[in-house]
């Protein structure tokens, strides 16, 4: 078959661009890494507003609440829109361009090289770009801000007059930040998920693929040294009381579908059984990232909290926190355990809902493997 999908529906150009998007894994990543940030920065809006106000002001966790608390509920979800945008487009581009830099790049075969770690700092430095979303967002969560700008488009208009420079303000730490947590994600992500149980189940992503193929693979080899074995088998003749063994049976029952129940449990357990290794996996991975860079969350949070003052360094600001701190560890992680519990969820999330959407367009899509 000279197409990737099937020729259903080809009459519909929407149903045509639905396929070619959802049969080509580079235009797929990009749509699976958006679709699955939509779902987790809305669920996790709250919890992400709480932290910021903990970075920026160290607060304890009670006063945090209490000034979310006292602010309304109205404004709970004030600065949603940028975070929503940034991280839709963000992680289209994490997962997307990680896949275009590694064609580019020459990257073959599932091992993680150098090559990989580039594509993936440069995937982490193109997301670098979104720079002025994510300073908006930062100062409408503000509390010094919050009577001066009423919403996104205000902001913005209120940025403007400062030139491109100030809506770039924080931008090395933010590189700095992607690039390395990228590097360690999709270095450690494939093989965390085999870990937690994901090999061998459905899934999609870097050495979904694989897995797959081992996995059938494996089957077919199974069934050819069975048919050795049987005589039924191997002249190709259906299994008689008399002579078939209890594999052959097995798969005949299968095939012809006499058992639906059974045949629907042996497709849905390995799709459970993946989906649950990527939310595992997600979770660890992006809870011990987010921990262990969190201190550049905390020098962009006060870089980018101010408008108009005079540009300082990532270096500067480092110290001058430091000290604000009591140069303690303690201090300048102070948030981080709400922190970990955010990552354990969001990026559960995000990775888990990546896979199934993966599985979703190649299933509708009904792309050939």
């Amino acid at each position: 078959m000279d197409d990737k999908c099937s020729a259903k529906g080809s009459g519909d150009g929407g149903s045509v661009l639905f396929k070619k998007i959802a049969c080509d894994p580079h235009r797929r990543d990009f749509v699976c890494g958006w679709g699955a940030a939509c779902i987790e920065t809305c669920v996790m809006f709250p919890l992400t507003k709480l932290i910021f106000r903990q970075q920026l002001e160290g607060l304890l966790v009670k006063e945090a609440l209490n000034q979310l608390r006292s602010e309304g509920a109205a404004l709970l979800y004030r600065g949603l829109l940028p975070p929503l945008i940034m991280k839709t487009t963000s992680r289209a581009v994490m997962f997307g361009m990680y896949n275009e830099y590694k064609r580019l790049l020459g990257c073959h075969g599932p091992t993680f090289t150098a090559k990989h770690a580039l594509a993936a700092f440069l995937s982490g430095s193109t997301e670098a770009l979104l720079c002025p979303f994510e300073r908006v967002q930062t100062l409408l969560q503000a509390p010094a801000y919050q009577d001066q700008m009423r919403n996104t488009a205000n902001a913005m208009s209120v940025v403007r007059p400062y030139g491109i420079r100030e809506f770039y303000r924080g931008l090395t730490p933010i590189i700095l930040r992607n690039g390395l947590s990228n590097i360690l994600f999709f270095a450690l992500r494939g093989p965390l998920r085999d870990r937690f149980g994901g090999k061998g189940a459905s899934g999609g992503g870097d050495g979904g693929g694989t897995e797959r193929t081992s996995t059938s693979s494996s089957a077919v080899g199974n069934a050819s040294s069975a048919s050795t074995s049987c005589p039924s088998c191997s002249a190709g003749k259906a299994p008689s009381a008399s002579t078939s063994c209890s594999l052959c049976s097995a798969i005949s029952s299968q095939s012809g579908s006499d058992s639906p129940s059974s045949s629907s449990l042996l497709s849905v357990s390995p799709t459970m059984r993946g989906f649950f290794a990527d939310f595992l996996s997600g979770a660890v991975l992006g809870a011990t990232i987010s921990t262990v860079f969190f201190p550049l969350n905390v020098v962009k949070a006060r870089m980018m909290s101010t408008l108009g003052t005079e540009f300082v360094s990532m270096r500067h600001t480092i110290v001058v926190i430091w000290r604000e701190r009591n140069r303690s560890l303690k201090e300048l992680y102070r948030g981080v355990n709400l922190n970990f519990s955010r990552s354990l969820l969001s990026w559960g999330i995000t990775n888990a809902m990546f896979e199934f959407f993966q599985r979703l367009l190649k299933t509708e899509g009904d792309c050939d493997r």
